[in-house]
Parts: C-alpha cells; sequence; structure tokens
C-alpha cells in the first residue's frame, strides 16, 4: 500500500479521503470530514500548516505526449514508477548484451560534453526545485542517467547556499548532469507521440 508506505518512511499519520471543514484557532482543533462515510471528529494541533498545493507548471508548447509525466499527487509517483519499469523493461529488450550495453550507455552518459553536441540521456527532469531533486534519487536508484535543467542561476532556489552546495556536489558524485539558467524552447516527438529530443536555450539538443 502506497499511503502506508509513504506514512512509514516519514513516520506520518496520512488520512486520505479526508477533508478539513471547520478550524477553531483559538482553541487549536480542526473539525474533519471523511468523505467516504461522511463521519465528522475532531482533532488537536499544535501547529497548524495549510498546504493548499499547486499545478505543475507545464510548457505552453507541449501538447498530449505520452512520455511527459508530472508528480504531486502519490498517483502521479505511481505512474512516474510505471513508466520507469515499462523502460527498463524495454531499453533492455533492445540490447543484446542487457547489462554490458546499459553500462556502457551510462557510463557515455555520464562523461559527455554537453555543449555543441546531442545529449543522449535516460531521464530529463525540467525544474530543481525540492520535488525535482526527490525524482533524481529515484531514477539514480535504477541506474537512469539523469539530466535537470533549472531555469534559474542555480538548483533548490529557496535554499541557502551551504545546502545548494553539498546538494549540487552529491548530485555531480551520482553522474547527474545540472544546466542551470536554461529552458526548454522546442521539442520533437516521434509517430507514437513521444517526444524524442528536447531544444534548451543554451544547448543544442538533448533525447531523453
Amino acid at each position: 500500500n502506497s499511503v502506508e508506505s509513504f506514512s512509514k518512511r516519514f513516520n506520518l499519520n496520512i488520512k486520505i479521503m479526508h477533508e478539513v471543514v471547520n478550524i477553531n484557532p483559538k482553541d487549536k482543533f480542526v473539525i474533519v470530514k471523511n468523505n467516504e462515510n461522511g463521519e465528522e471528529f475532531k482533532d488537536a494541533f499544535d501547529y497548524l500548516i495549510i498546504t493548499t498545493g499547486t499545478n505543475p507548471a507545464r510548457l505552453p508548447f507541449f501538447k498530449n505526449e505520452t512520455n511527459i509525466c508530472v508528480l504531486k499527487t502519490i498517483d502521479d509517483a505511481l505512474i512516474i514508477r510505471d513508466y520507469i519499469d515499462v523502460y527498463m523493461r524495454e531499453y533492455t529488450n533492445n540490447n543484446e548484451n542487457n547489462e554490458a550495453a546499459i553500462k556502457e550507455s551510462l557510463a557515455k552518459n555520464k562523461t559527455c560534453n554537453f555543449y555543441d553536441e546531442k545529449i543522449d540521456v535516460n531521464m530529463l527532469i525540467a525544474g530543481a526545485g525540492f520535488i525535482g531533486l526527490e525524482l533524481i534519487e529515484a531514477f539514480a536508484e535504477r541506474n537512469l542517467s539523469t539530466v535537470i535543467i533549472e531555469k534559474t542561476g542555480q538548483i533548490l532556489p529557496n535554499f541557502d547556499s551551504e545546502v545548494i552546495d553539498y546538494a549540487e556536489d552529491y548530485l555531480e558524485k551520482k553522474g547527474v548532469k545540472i544546466l542551470k539558467n536554461c529552458t526548454i524552447t522546442d521539442y520533437a516527438s516521434d509517430d507514437n507521440n513521444k517526444i524524442v529530443s528536447v531544444k534548451t536555450s543554451d544547448c543544442n539538443e538533448i533525447s531523453p
């Protein structure tokens, strides 16, 4: 169960299909409604954080390509996980010497020069915020060569320089390529409605 595993990993009490219908800030409690059975209950708090959420940013020129994923909910994470599983099966089945071919490809990707040539990667992440960096961990565990593009001059734009320096050093050791002050400007897709390459503001072409 993904909710149970997430709760155990981060030591959280997660209630899905529940809605806060009333807040009493003076006495520090909320009234919560179970949307599955309609029952309501009181839950106390010391500090209350309201996280209204956001919608994932989408580049306006992308249409309905099948190999673009967003990450906001647990369901989104499951979709990405399933996509990676399918990708890995297809990738290995297309190589006669599977393990050797993967290692050779990853080694090449980790040492390639990103400028003035075509870049071949397994996964491309747009946005080097907290969510984007969380994805890198999942990709690294599967030995997927990853490029992350950030439109500002640093990863984790809202963090201090000490955290950023540590994170960049960690990512470099993992073989992750970081393109800062860089945006996606165009892309190409195939007959199966899958993106086969993207163009960026300071690189020629990236092929995820």
